[in-house]
């Protein structure tokens, strides 16, 4: 069962929703969390305020400055870095901003953390072509494509064979 705020607080309340503030700001001007804040508006059906929103005056210079570090294409990470913040504080403020985040160019496909077995084989391919390298005294220099092609056929399968069994690490 819902308790009835006063009408002047409820009015107050609409009032700061509709300027397009957030739970959050709703909160710091009245004194409220913002899970408080969200529950009083959840139980009124009000969607969150998201999109373009007011800026408040304290915050436009560091609005500004992180709008043109956006529209220049520096990355939401180096965004963050260079605010001093944390990255998802930097998705908050884009998503809330009513911005896009960036398109991956079209072939290039993100690759995540690599796993510990990813580190290694990279790591054993590596000191082989390095290996294979310094063995050779002629002139000319190493095939690389026909490396790859007989390390990943002969190598390959022993080095995860080793990772499995402990062996490197």
């Amino acid at each position: 069962m819902r308790r009835s705020l006063p009408a002047e607080e409820e009015a107050r309340r609409m009032k700061l929703y509709n300027q397009g503030l957030s739970d959050t700001e709703i909160g710091e001007v009245l004194g409220m969390t913002t899970s408080g804040v969200c529950c009083w508006r959840n139980s009124r059906g009000l969607p969150a305020n998201r999109g373009k929103r007011s800026v408040r005056e304290q915050d436009l210079a560091t609005y500004e400055r992180r709008l043109k570090m956006y529209h220049a294409g520096v990355s939401c990470r180096e965004i963050a870095r260079r605010e001093g913040v944390t990255i998802g504080a930097i998705y908050n403020w884009r998503n809330g901003s009513g911005l896009t985040p960036p398109t991956m160019p079209k072939g290039r496909k993100t690759t995540g953390r690599r796993s510990r077995r990813g580190v290694l084989l990279i790591q054993a391919f590596e000191r082989d072509l390095l290996w294979v390298s310094d063995q050779r005294d002629d002139d000319e220099g190493l095939d690389v494509g026909k490396f790859i092609e007989a390390w990943r056929d002969d190598r390959a399968s022993e080095v995860i064979e080793m990772i499995e069994r402990g062996v490197l690490r």
